[in-house]
């Protein structure tokens, strides 16, 4: 089975209205028909609901519903010491969300989907574009 985490820029995208929403819409519908599975950071469902929040949406059921089909991945002790540990013998100049949300990827072995040009160029784990599952 395939294991994705998908970023924040793409849920926004895909339930609001932006130069990438068709092609985040199609991705979506592209993966619910495959065995994958979606590895959801809890830093991520909460940047989703409070941008959508900000940009109108009153309606966030739909958004708890399609988060509760997703593999949440917290943000707990364990995990602030991986991070700790990862760093330790790595340097990043991403952001500290986008650093969890790319190390949440790599501890899963899993890849990330964004349209995050800081994230797609990481060097920590292995990313990708929505457009890249139009095949």
């Amino acid at each position: 089975m395939k294991k994705i985490v998908i970023d924040s820029c793409v849920f926004i995208s895909h339930f609001g209205k932006d130069g990438l929403t068709h092609q985040s819409k199609s991705f979506f519908q592209k993966i619910s028909q495959t065995n994958t599975q979606i590895i959801l950071p809890a830093l991520v469902a909460a940047e989703v609901v409070v941008i959508l929040r900000q940009n109108g949406a009153i309606n966030l059921e739909k958004i708890f519903q399609i988060f509760s089909q997703m593999k949440f991945s917290e943000i707990n002790r364990e995990s602030i010491k991986d991070l700790a540990t990862f760093l330790k013998t790595n340097r990043s100049s991403l952001k500290t969300s986008d650093l969890i949300i790319a190390l949440t990827t790599k501890l899963n072995k899993a890849t990330l989907v964004t349209w995050d040009k800081q994230l797609l160029k990481n060097n920590f784990c292995k990313a990708t574009t929505p457009k890249e599952y139009e095949n």
